[in-house]
C-alpha cells in the first residue's frame, strides 16, 4: 500500500525475508518529481527483537504504516510478539512513530491488550488476548494512530478461536496514553474459497478511511449479520462505521452491501480508499471496492466493483460510547477504554480530592 505525507511525499512499508523468515521492515519514501515519477529510497530499517520461543521464528501479521494530514506524524505498525514483552504467546499491537516527516524514527511500542478491562474481561478460561492476523492504520488530526483489528480469545499458540468473543477494536493512543475503541461485534469466522493449491481465506479484512482534515475516521469490517458466532465468512457483506475525532461520537453501524442484490454476500476483501471523498461541506463519501467471485475457483476471472453512494455526514456523528460506573477508593487507579465515560463515586470522607488523568 501507498499512502499519502506531506505534499509530493509517498510512504510505503515492506518486509524483509531471508526465504525462510521475516527479518524486519523496510520504509520506502517516494518524492514525485512534479512530472512523470515518483523516486523510491529506503528512508528506514527496522530491526525489531522478535520473541521467537515458541516455534523458533518471528510471528509477524499484517503491517502497516500511515501519515497524519501535515505529514510529519506517522506511524507504522505491525501485528507480532516482540521481546522483552508480554509472555502470552499472542499476537500485540507494536508501534514505532516519527515527529518530523520520516527524518528520525522511535519505537517500538508493543500493546499489551490484556491491560483493557474491555478486553480482559470477555477471555475464556485459559486464553490470552490477541489480535487476528489484519489490521488497518491511520494517523488522526491530532497526529494519534488508530489501529483497526480484531481483537479475539486466543490458544496462547499465535492462533484464535473465533467460535468465542471477538469485537473490531481501534487500538489509538490519545494524550500519551494506549486506549482502546469497541467499534462492533463480529461474529464471522474465516471463509475460505476454492480448493489446493488455489484455494485463497478471508477473515474481517478491516479497513479504515480518514477525511482529509484528519477530523473523521470510518472503519469498514466485512461480517454477515445472519451469521452465528465463529461461522465461516463465505457470503460476507461490508460493514461501515464513522468517528469523529473532535466530539468522540460515532455513527450508527450501516451493512452497505446487503440490500443490493448483486453485491448482497459477496462482498469479497473489501478496500476502503485512505481518504475520504468530500463532494459538498459536512458530507464523507467512502470510496471502496469489494471483489465479485464468479466461480468457487479464485484464481478464474473474477469482477471489481466500485461502491457508490455510500456517504455520511456531520449529523450521523450520534451515538455516545457507553459510560463504566466506577468506585473510587483512596489511592486505587482505574484503567478504562479510551472514550469510555465513568460516572465517578468516591467511597469515604475527605476535605480534598485530588483527580489526575
Amino acid at each position: 500500500t501507498i499512502v499519502k505525507g506531506a505534499p509530493g511525499i509517498f510512504w510505503s512499508i515492506d518486509a524483509i525475508n531471508n526465504c525462510t523468515q521475516i527479518t524486519g521492515f523496510r520504509i520506502f519514501k517516494g518524492t514525485w518529481n512534479g512530472s512523470t515519477e515518483i523516486n523510491w529510497a529506503v528512508n528506514n530499517t527496522i530491526t525489531p527483537t522478535f520473541n521467537t520461543a515458541y516455534s523458533g521464528v518471528p510471528q509477524v501479521g499484517e503491517y502497516n504504516i500511515a501519515f497524519d494530514p501535515t505529514g510529519q506524524i506517522g506511524w507504522v505498525s505491525v501485528l507480532t510478539h516482540l521481546t522483552p514483552g508480554p509472555v502470552a504467546y499472542a499476537f500485540y499491537p507494536s508501534f514505532w512513530h516519527t515527529t518530523d516527516g520520516g527524518v528520525t524514527w522511535t519505537g517500538p511500542e508493543q500493546v499489551d491488550l490484556g491491560q483493557f478491562n474491555c478486553i480482559a474481561n470477555n477471555m475464556a478460561v485459559g486464553n490470552t488476548p490477541t489480535t487476528n492476523f489484519e489490521s488497518d492504520l491511520e494517523v488522526d488530526v491530532n497526529g494519534e494512530p488508530h489501529l483497526f483489528s480484531a481483537i479475539c480469545n486466543g490458544n496462547f499458540a499465535y492462533a484464535v478461536y473465533y467460535g468465542q468473543w471477538h469485537h473490531m477494536l481501534d487500538i489509538t493512543k490519545t494524550s500519551g496514553v494506549w486506549n482502546v475503541n469497541d467499534i462492533s461485534n463480529v461474529n464471522a469466522g474465516r471463509g475460505t474459497w476454492g480448493v489446493s493449491p488455489n484455494a485463497t481465506t478471508m477473515d474481517m479484512t478491516p479497513q479504515l478511511a480518514r477525511s482529509a482534515d484528519g477530523t473523521k475516521l470510518f472503519y469498514g469490517w466485512s461480517d454477515n449479520s445472519s451469521y452465528t458466532l465463529g461461522q465461516a465468512n463465505q457470503t460476507p457483506n461490508l460493514f461501515i462505521r464513522g468517528l469523529d475525532i473532535t466530539t468522540r461520537k460515532l455513527t450508527t453501524i450501516r451493512d452497505v452491501t446487503s440490500c443490493q442484490p448483486g453485491i448482497n454476500g459477496q462482498a469479497f476483501y473489501p478496500k476502503l480508499a485512505q481518504e475520504l471523498l468530500e463532494p459538498v461541506s459536512g458530507q464523507y463519501k467512502i470510496a471502496a471496492v469489494t471483489g465479485i467471485f464468479t466461480s468457487n475457483d479464485p484464481a478464474l476471472v473474477a469482477n471489481f466493483r466500485f461502491l457508490d453512494n455510500l456517504v455520511f455526514s456531520t449529523t450521523d456523528f450520534t451515538v455516545n460510547l457507553p459510560a463504566a460506573a466506577v468506585s473510587i477508593n483512596q489511592g486505587s487507579t482505574y484503567l478504562l477504554c479510551n472514550n469510555s465515560p465513568a460516572l465517578l463515586t468516591v467511597t469515604g470522607l475527605f476535605n480534598e480530592i485530588l483527580w489526575s488523568n
